[in-house]
């Protein structure tokens, strides 16, 4: 049985006059703009059929429909999609235009305008759009003449409209298509177009950064000696303008720097990689020993880790001396705010009257629950910042100390650990008066000696009777306000309560040196709570992240490697890093036998 004849579609003779004008126009067009004033003429025409509405039709979508970006695809497996897609009440999917209304007479009349058309704006659309939308509307092959016609088409724009705005858009979608179908003597000609934009372009160091990309390492793409080359002195020329600039602009030597670094290192060039990235290095340093202290710190940042990433590390500590120069004065920029919230004193006393009741054991037990933050509660408070302050969860933090960028965190989504770890410090900050407030209602109400904290430590398994004269001698300090000895004392034994812990479990607490396998050293903290499962199986993931972000992660406090490297200054020891060891110590004098940490239960 033969298929049925398409019915044959036309537009009334006044809206044909409209598609002729644009077409005939000299300049460069929006190819949806024909389709615009169909529209609009449509509404005042009399007498329309229903041949005329579809081929209005046809013209609209083929004329609107977005090419989709990055070679995505459209939920019908096109790279055109409609321009409007929602869901209806009813959870039916709509969208204009839609692909069910696109049939045979649609596609004849679209055939019949790639003939006709002589814009190469207007025919490289129509002929793409049948190219790429027939086999999902009609279930039929397309013919391979509009794929070539399209990119014969892309090809005339980007030769007569080179510096129009879409220009890279079309050569782009021109240099898929032809490889798509393979197409080598249209390929080249995409690509000799592609480049031909070098040297009209009023942009020619963005176009030659583009132009790289895109043909660089295309698969499918094999550049000529003479293509290559011409790309790589368009990118050495680039370099040099920014190198040479009198403005603030160093930071953009980057982008010529890497791609030209890329390419010596594949043909084996290694002093021209190094020159290019001593080039930009010099550049940008330029500028940075001008720029203030935390802009300037960031940029010698970053040349230091691009140097590092190329192999010049004598040359990357010039870099790396010169951003902690900057330090000093960034920290001296940082903007310092704070702000504060009242609590009714009623609901304090409450509070503490609380969390202090029964006798002294059952307090700590309280206070070792309490005040371990959980990271659940975290977690809702970061989904919160998502979606009132999007544009705080989509940026990086950064965390100074010692005059330099000590810890960083990515956004929230992608780094929710990092994120997680700076908003469990933001709390334990929060909190520190509270905590201190309940202690000192601890210490009004019973006897905190120690005498009553030998007594209570004993009972853990976690703390060696010969160690405990240890946390005495810190009790005996925290009780003199002395914070420099608490802290000292405490935090080594902390670590090797950690250890007991450990070898309690039936894990080593030792590990071999790296470089000798037959010498055995005792693990760190950051191996005991990063890399041994077995401690947040027991202690709970609460527990565990917080005594991570307490003692050892430079996302949080980091008290243990600051104390131990001697970073931490004289005002650094204050009483609330000894509540907070103190607070460690009591919840791991919870760990008895047959018992789990309070954290957890």
């Amino acid at each position: 049985m033969s298929e049925p004849r398409a019915e044959n579609l036309s537009l009334p003779e006044s809206l044909l006059e409209t598609l002729r004008k644009h077409d005939a126009s000299p300049d460069d067009l929006d190819q949806a703009e024909p389709s615009y004033d169909l529209e609009s003429q449509l509404k005042e025409c009399k007498e329309i059929t229903e041949g005329h509405r579809k081929a209005a039709f046809a013209e609209v979508a083929a004329l609107q429909m977005d090419l989709l970006p990055n070679q995505q695809r459209s939920r019908w497996n096109t790279r055109f999609g409609p321009i409007l897609e929602t869901i209806k009440k009813d959870g039916t999917y709509h969208c204009f235009p839609d692909i069910a209304q696109i049939d045979n007479a649609v596609i004849a009349y679209l055939d019949q305008r790639v003939s006709q058309a002589t814009h190469p704006a207007l025919k490289a659309r129509y002929a793409d759009f049948l190219w790429d939308i027939t086999s999902s509307a009609i279930g039929k092959k397309p013919s391979i003449e509009w794929a070539r016609q399209a990119i014969d088409a892309y090809i005339d724009c980007g030769r007569r409209f080179p510096t129009s705005h879409v220009t890279d858009e079309r050569l782009m979608r021109a240099l898929e298509l032809a490889l798509s179908v393979r197409d080598s003597p249209r390929l080249d000609q995409v690509v000799n177009t592609m480049l031909g934009l070098l040297d009209q372009s009023e942009r020619p160091g963005s176009h030659v950064l583009w132009l790289f990309d895109v043909l660089y390492d295309q698969k499918g793409v094999s550049l000529s000696d003479d293509q290559q080359s011409n790309l790589i002195v368009s990118l050495e020329k680039e370099l040099e303008r920014i190198c040479g600039s009198d403005q603030e602009v160093g930071f953009a030597a980057k982008e010529p720097a890497l791609r030209l670094a890329r390419h010596y290192e594949r043909t084996d060039q290694s002093e021209e990689v190094k020159r290019v990235i001593r080039a930009y290095g010099h550049a940008l340093g330029k500028f940075a020993m001008k720029a203030e202290g935390l802009v300037a710190m960031d940029w010698l940042q970053e040349v230091y880790a691009t140097f590092l990433k190329f192999g010049m590390k004598e040359e990357a500590e010039e870099f790396q001396v010169a951003a902690k120069e900057k330090g000093k004065e960034a920290e001296g920029q940082m903007a310092h705010q704070s702000f504060s919230v009242e609590i009714p004193k009623a609901e304090i006393e409450i509070f503490l009257e609380e969390i202090t009741a029964g006798d002294l054991e059952s307090t700590l037990r309280r206070l070792a629950v309490d005040f371990c933050p959980r990271i659940d509660d975290l977690r809702k408070h970061l989904a919160g910042v998502k979606q009132k302050a999007k544009m705080l969860s989509m940026v990086s933090q950064s965390k100074m100390g010692e005059q330099q960028v000590i810890a960083r965190a990515g956004p929230i989504d992608s780094d929710p650990e990092g994120r997680l770890m700076f908003q469990m410090a933001e709390h334990v900050q929060w909190v520190t008066s509270l905590l201190t407030a309940s202690i000192d209602r601890m210490r009004s109400k019973y006897e905190f000696s120690p005498e009553t904290m030998r007594e209570f430590l004993s009972k853990s398994l976690l703390f060696e009777e010969s160690r405990i004269p240890l946390f005495e001698h810190a009790i005996k300090a925290y009780l003199a306000d002395d914070h420099v000895t608490t802290i000292h004392v405490l935090v080594p034994q902390i670590e090797h309560s950690l250890r007991t812990l450990l070898a309690s479990l039936h894990k080593p607490t030792n590990k071999h040196r790296r470089a000798d396998p037959l010498v055995m050293v005792e693990k760190t903290l950051n191996d005991i709570l990063e890399k041994e499962p077995v401690i947040p199986e027991f202690l709970g993931e609460d527990f565990t992240l917080y005594l991570r972000m307490f003692l050892c992660d430079p996302r949080g406090y980091n008290v243990r490697n600051n104390l131990s490297h001697g970073l931490m200054e004289p005002s650094q020891f204050t009483r609330g890093i000894s509540d907070r060891l103190l607070h460690i110590v009591w919840s791991l004098g919870f760990v008895r036998s047959g018992t789990a940490s309070p954290s957890k239960s």
